[in-house]
């Protein structure tokens, strides 16, 4: 097949059907680009390319030879909203993510990373019930996104294959979703279908206007694996059901900031066996900002339960499901990932201050230990990170184009050197986004 697989084939047809769409509205909008122009007011054409430079030295080795690596990271969308009614909207994005060298030449154009990243219509207002229905690939991103996020930080960022109802009040509002996360289908000798499973993600969301400057969010989410466990005395059972339960609450007593988390996590999962074994999690976090115009400083604390027996019938350890980790947990993304079924608690401090109309620096310091005790031991590390920011003045909108420049550093205590490799490992990055 000339060395292009079947699914690339698939992958540039979406982009030529995506492409050729974007080239046609952008064509009839040009031929009446008047303020009264119909074409005008019922489509939006936009998109963006990122690029981001990295210099990692996140794993420092022994005795001098130390482990390094730069990449160039590339991720342009397109996308396309139309509204051809007030009752109907559309929209799509198409996403390219590449590091610069990942095609094998110049001439390779097989473009492995190209996706349809949200393709999804929206009827508001449905059937004059006050609910928007929505129904597609889409993005979600629920409160501050420390369990279900778009992780923006991403090359590729995180998209769900859902159905969307939702509806806004002068209270706050309620979100419900299904989604499919992936599915398993085999079938018999006489091709007819023998067993069917999935992975579902399903939630209720909902925001409450308390006071001015007062919200809360009150959550309840269900994940689960439908494929049965073959043996055992749990023979017959799904290998996953979770719900992950809480409430976010935030405001705003100036010059005071707060945050307030909760979560709580239970149910039943296969814990690398054929027996199923509880759930039972939790996660605390909460943040205190002193904020004027020109500089914030504050404090944080988070803790993500861990387990400190893994041969009960418990699993205690929170997992933080479809979370934006990048933005909680250090840049250098080292956790939760590295701590395991022990869990994570972090002690933060953090400070901005703006140094002119279209800049500004950010200080931020992590004190990262274990939920429990591993072999008597809780520290993990400490880490710096160092970020500056600055908006490009482009004539008429001087946010079109951004640069950001971080730099950060980790501390490693007795149970990440294993991971990091030597007491210090550092990070560092350029991004340039530019806005189409």
């Amino acid at each position: 097949m000339n060395g292009i697989e079947p699914y690339q084939k698939i992958r540039r047809g979406y982009a030529l059907v995506l492409i050729l769409m974007i080239c046609s509205v952008v064509e009839l909008a040009a031929q009446n680009p008047t303020d009264s122009s119909p074409q005008e007011r019922l489509v939006k054409v936009g998109g963006e390319v990122r690029y981001r430079y990295e210099v990692d030295g996140r794993r420092v080795a022994e005795k001098g030879n130390d482990k390094f690596s730069d990449l160039h990271l590339l991720r342009t969308r397109a996308n396309i909203t139309v509204t051809p009614s007030s009752d109907l909207q559309g929209t799509i994005v198409l996403q390219d993510s590449r590091a610069f060298g990942d095609e094998q030449n110049t001439l390779d154009g097989s473009a492995d990373f190209l996706d349809i990243h949200q393709a999804f219509f929206l009827l508001p207002d449905f059937l004059n019930t006050g609910v928007d229905v929505q129904v597609g690939r889409q993005e979600f991103g629920y409160a501050n996104e420390r369990l279900v996020g778009a992780v923006g930080w991403s090359n590729v960022g995180r998209s769900f294959d859902a159905i969307r109802l939702k509806r806004g009040e002068k209270w706050g509002s309620i979100d419900l979703f299904a989604s499919r996360l992936g599915s398993s289908v085999s079938f018999d000798s006489l091709n007819l279908l023998n067993d069917f499973s999935s992975t579902n993600f399903y939630g209720l969301w909902s925001t409450v206007k308390f006071a001015d400057n007062h919200k809360g969010d009150f959550f309840a989410l269900f994940d689960n694996n439908t494929r049965e466990i073959a043996q055992g005395i749990d023979s017959g059972s799904s290998i996953q059901n979770r719900i992950t339960a809480g409430t976010f609450l935030r405001g705003t007593l100036s010059p005071i900031n707060y945050e307030a988390e909760f979560a709580w996590q239970g149910g039943s999962g296969r814990a690398g066996s054929d027996t199923l074994s509880s759930y039972a999690g939790i996660m605390i976090a909460g943040k205190v900002l002193y904020a004027q115009k020109s500089f914030k400083v504050g404090g944080l604390y988070t803790m993500l339960s861990g387990d400190d027996d893994p041969t009960d019938d418990q699993l205690q350890t929170f997992n933080t499901l479809f979370a934006t980790n990048h933005k909680f947990y250090g840049y250098m993304d080292f956790f939760p990932g590295n701590s395991g079924s022990a869990g994570l608690q972090d002690i933060g401090l953090t400070s901005w201050l703006k140094v002119s109309d279209n800049a500004s620096i950010a200080l931020d310091g992590h004190l990262f230990t274990t939920a429990v005790d591993v072999a008597g031991e809780n520290a993990l590390g400490k880490e710096i990170d160092a970020t500056f920011n600055y908006a490009y003045k482009t004539e008429g909108n001087p946010s079109l184009v951004t640069f950001t420049l971080g730099a950060s550093l980790f501390l490693a205590d007795n149970l990440m050197k294993g991971v990091v490799g030597g007491d210090t490992g550092w990070w560092g990055y350029l991004m340039v986004r530019a806005g189409l």
